[in-house]
């Protein structure tokens, strides 16, 4: 019921984020520690001062042979905590092509379910382009709207330079940051104008080709198990840092701990039960207060980790 997941002491977390120079201590880390891999969940019931962390056979990859007086136990490099992802402010996620026919097949309503998502993908586009509108108004914020919408980084990175042709970057991007650099506005002058439409009309082709429909009351977390033993089966608890990040105008997430019915999925999602119903909660959860962006699972009943495509706690994330 917690395979790959553990526990580290506060005291221990802060040390491990102050190393990582962050200004805020996550709820875990994703991290190898000598032939062990998993998720430590910082435990937020350890008020004391000392340093521990919890590791389970679960979490081997590989076994260690003789005892711990043997030389490769006192190896330091076995010793070392090495951080691969940690919690963050949780944001809102794109809807993967995966999970398109499972919500089709469940779906009571088959043509509603047709018409909701043509409805998210529509605002999709509006929204790109109502940023894209916006920050056109100012040169720092149209640059800094190209950076977002296409870095061009793969492409810089494959040719390692800034292709050119006729004293022009070849990529549209590349144009208009070169434009921008210089001082022009793209409002005044039409040939930026003409490039920012073809930069527009590139990203609703790769939102039409790739089906990227952003989701506003979704978002990717981390799962971890209820080490509390706090919530019933079929229940979780998700706690956002910073609900600003995710959700839609209505202000559907307040801050608080999310609660009502919700569906979890994890990636790769092949059948219909790679997606399940359950019931976010926030009564009698004192023990799971502290912990935010990521989210809770029951440890009684089925493991609900598994169910979801075979998942574990040892880093996987829910959608």
């Amino acid at each position: 019921m917690t395979d790959g997941g553990g526990r580290l002491s506060p005291s221990l977390a802060m040390k491990i984020a102050q190393k990582l120079g962050l200004s805020y201590l996550p709820s875990g880390f994703q991290a190898r520690l000598g032939n062990c891999k998993g998720f430590w969940v910082v435990d937020i019931q350890d008020s004391g001062n000392e340093d521990w962390i919890e590791v389970y056979s679960e979490q081997e990859k590989w076994v260690r042979k003789g005892t711990l007086d043997d030389p490769d136990y006192k190896d330091p490099a076995h010793r070392i905590f090495e951080v691969n992802k940690f919690p963050g402010p949780l944001k809102s996620a794109d809807l993967n092509q995966q999970l398109l026919p499972i919500l089709m097949y469940g779906a009571p309503n088959v043509n509603k379910m047709r018409d909701d998502i043509s409805e998210l993908l529509k605002a999709t586009l509006t929204k790109q382009i109502e940023e894209q509108r916006m920050a056109m108004n100012d040169q720092l914020s149209f640059r800094n709207w190209l950076r977002d919408s296409n870095s061009g980084l793969v492409d810089r990175a494959k040719h390692g330079i800034v292709p050119y042709k006729a004293s022009l970057p070849l990529m549209n991007n590349e144009r208009l940051n070169m434009l921008v650099d210089a001082g022009f506005d793209p409002l005044k002058l039409n040939y930026p104008q003409e490039l920012s439409r073809q930069v527009y009309e590139r990203n609703c082709t790769d939102i039409e080709a790739k089906m990227n429909i952003r989701v506003d009351r979704s978002t990717y977390a981390f799962m971890a198990p209820d080490w509390t033993e706090t919530l019933e089966e079929g229940e979780i608890y998700l706690n956002p840092s910073e609900s600003a990040n995710f959700g839609d105008e209505l202000s559907f997430f307040t801050g608080l701990p999310l609660e009502g019915e919700m569906l979890v999925a994890r990636i790769p999602a092949h059948f219909a039960s790679d997606i399940q119903k359950v019931t976010a909660v926030r009564r009698n959860v004192d023990k799971l207060m502290g912990l935010r962006d990521v989210v809770v699972f029951s440890t009684r009943g089925a493991c609900l980790a598994d169910k979801l495509s075979g998942g574990d706690y040892d880093g996987d994330q829910a959608w």
